[in-house]
């Protein structure tokens, strides 16, 4: 399966172009079209921003129409503005006040910012506001398959030229959630309006006035902006009148969405029939052929049956077989105290708790085993460090959880693991920080996932003696482990590879 190839419409500007050479080029360049790309590569090669060439652009002497109409060429898409309904409250030609941003959740895995990419590239097209319109990737620091896939498709200085990085949305203005649904995640100040969600979380938001909120029981949030997209194209695939879908648009955008369904769903081993049936419809529409075709009812078995697919399979074996070589460059920069992503997705729950999760590979384990001892004393410090800047923050817990390879789903042998996955908790050393650790105990050993399965649970480190009293009140097994390496005492524990995959649905609900 290839991506769009060399593609190169009649934008063809010169090094060092002003912005007018590039409205020049715009306006000439033949509908249907697909400008993005090669937009962005001039602006990078100009040392520009994006938005600094839509503000430009918005001071010519252009119609709102005319205005739109060249946002269409950009995003590959000319459509009726009522369209976008789909996505945005602005029927009844709504237009509203301020910037727009679109922004992926804090801490950015590769569904947030695919879904938030495509969903600003939207707002812009359908020039939401009279303002500038944002997407915002919180940090501005791409993991380096976010990195990959963005650069693959829009050049090296992308990360440089387009997203901005705020942490925190203030100001005044509108706003649209992709991935997420609640102020709290990216600090949304209170004179941002929420307009537009798109999400499959449990939601925790409050609007002024009505906002269009897509939201649904599936794996992955781009399953859900892809059913739109469906939708939205094959009304116009056909040019009707003005209005065009430009083919290399819908190509990239499928690409894109697939990549993030496959990598949110770790592969479809976590999926509904949803997500399975639009992983199909996606490649098909790439192939421009049926070829993939889901007769099982049951998800599971229709991912497996898909994950056999010739042409799924040349993807995420490629996808997979990079992915694996990346964790094991991430574990031997933690283990030596540098820079790594090993740990990065790390996100606040529920204002009480950070919890992050590591995917490993089984192939990684030999050299996580090694190394575990060096990881969970970096993780434990950087817990505690937290913890004294921001002391609400007083439950710290990190998963460290087996995906399984390209090969090993091909074959159908996921889940034949002779290492075990974990849990590592550290809590503050106070009567709140217990209470908390002794909530959260209650309720996760009561969980029907996990009563049943055989957890063994290790203390390391000093001072274990609080913590072994909580510990044992919940868990047959406790081994006291005292050690000078680690300066505050954790707990490490384990269970069988597999078992407990899911942030959002094995560990946040019990907070």
């Amino acid at each position: 399966m290839q991506l769009i190839g060399d593609y190169k419409p009649e934008f063809e500007v010169l090094p060092g172009a002003k912005f007018e050479e590039l409205l020049s080029a715009l306006q000439k360049a033949a509908e249907p079209c697909f400008l993005l790309p090669r937009l962005l590569k001039a602006l990078g090669a100009l040392g520009r921003r994006f938005e600094e060439f839509e503000s430009w652009l918005d001071q010519q002497s252009l119609t709102f129409e005319e205005n739109r109409r060249l946002r269409g060429k950009i995003a590959g898409r000319f459509l009726p503005r009522e369209e976008y309904q789909f996505f945005f409250p602005v029927g009844g030609a709504k237009r509203y006040k301020g910037p727009h941003i679109v922004t992926a959740h804090a801490s950015p895995d590769l569904d947030t910012a695919v879904a938030s990419f495509w969903g600003w590239l939207d707002a812009f097209a359908a020039r939401i506001t009279l303002d500038r319109h944002e997407w915002n990737f919180p940090g501005g620091v791409p993991t380096p398959q976010i990195e990959r896939l963005f650069n693959s498709a829009f050049g090296e200085n992308f990360f440089s030229t387009l997203p901005t990085s705020h942490l925190q949305l203030q100001g005044f203005g509108t706003v649209s959630l992709r991935d997420f649904c609640n102020r709290e995640e990216v600090k949304i100040g209170p004179d941002l309006q929420v307009i537009s969600v798109v999400d499959h979380h449990r939601a925790s938001l409050q609007t002024i006035k009505p906002a269009t909120c897509i939201l649904g029981d599936v794996a992955s949030c781009n399953t859900l902006v892809a059913e739109v997209q469906f939708r939205m194209n094959d009304r116009y695939e056909r040019p009707r009148g003005l209005f065009f879908v430009a083919k290399e648009r819908c190509q990239l955008e499928y690409w894109m969405l697939l990549h993030a369904i496959i990598d949110d769903t770790d592969l479809l081993e976590r999926v509904t029939l949803r997500d399975v049936e639009v992983t199909a419809e996606l490649i098909n529409r790439l192939k421009g052929e049926e070829v993939a075709v889901i007769d099982a009812t049951h998800p599971f078995e229709a991912a497996k049956a898909l994950l056999k697919s010739p042409d799924l399979h040349s993807l995420y074996s490629k996808i997979y077989h990079v992915r694996e070589a990346e964790v094991l460059r991430d574990l031997q920069a933690a283990a030596t105290g540098k820079r790594s992503y090993l740990f990065a997705d790390t996100k606040e729950q529920k204002g009480k708790a950070r919890v992050g999760q590591a995917k490993l590979f089984s192939c990684n384990f030999p050299h996580f085993a090694e190394n575990a001892h060096l990881l969970r004393s970096h993780w434990a410090t950087e817990a505690e460090a937290i913890y004294h800047k921001r002391p609400h923050l007083n439950l710290h817990m990190q998963m460290i959880s087996t995906i399984a390879g390209a090969d090993e789903v091909y074959r159908g042998k996921q889940g034949e693991y002779d290492h075990q996955d974990e849990l590592w908790m550290w809590v503050a050393p106070t009567d709140e920080g217990q209470q908390q650790l002794e909530h959260y105990l209650s309720n996760f050993t009561s969980s029907p996932e996990v009563s049943t399965l055989p957890i063994h649970v290790d203390l390391i480190g000093p001072k274990l003696d609080r913590l072994q009293a909580t510990f044992a009140k919940h868990f047959k097994e406790v081994r006291l482990k005292p050690s000078k390496e680690l300066k505050t005492p954790i707990a490490v524990l384990r269970f069988s590879a597999g078992k407990i995959t899911s942030r959002k649905a094995n560990i946040t609900p019990h907070l």
